[in-house]
């Protein structure tokens, strides 16, 4: 409902949905991480991290956003799925690769229109052979499955911004 109000009728709306605010929050932690190990610095520890994330839910909290939260949720289960959020991306490893780019934003115009999709790709890395691959990193409850992994259009959109910003070997995965 929030999507249709905010997106599709251009309704300007004070509630943020939770998931949204965690995500946004949990990607932008992972970005401190990312960009340590590209620029070859010194890592954040977990400890850090969470606690960067657990800040920026307090200062979110304390900016008058107004959460619409769902029954069972509250503020206490919004920092706990962040920390375990945080810890199980830790703990996978995934991060200790060679990262290309994080965080990295597109735009793909559209033919024959003034139209232009924008984004960010989460994590473009390169595999030892040589492959550049594309990740991007789930924070929502669900996962997906082969259905929408067969027709959403977001991986194709990536591919394609990918192919643009002059990438020829490229996998995709979802972490």
């Amino acid at each position: 409902a929030l999507y249709k109000y905010r997106y599709a009728l251009k309704a300007p709306s004070q509630d943020k949905a939770p998931a949204m605010v965690t995500g946004g929050i949990v990607h932008g932690t992972l970005e401190m991480l990312h960009t340590a190990v590209m620029r070859k610095q010194p890592l954040p520890t977990l400890k850090q991290l969470q606690e960067f994330a657990q800040d920026c839910l307090s200062a979110a909290a304390s900016d008058g956003t107004h959460f619409a939260f769902k029954q069972g949720e509250d503020m206490a289960k919004l920092r706990e799925d962040a920390n375990r959020l945080i810890q199980a991306y830790w703990e996978s490893g995934i991060w200790d690769c060679d990262i290309v780019d994080a965080e990295k934003c597109f735009s793909l115009p559209i033919p024959g229109s003034d139209i232009a999709l924008i984004g960010a790709i989460d994590l473009i890395v390169k595999l030892p052979d040589g492959t550049i691959e594309l990740r991007e990193l789930k924070t929502a409850a669900r996962s997906f499955d082969a259905t929408r992994l067969l027709y959403d259009p977001q991986m194709s959109i990536y591919y394609a911004a990918l192919k643009a910003m002059g990438y020829p070997n490229q996998k995709m995965a979802f972490c």
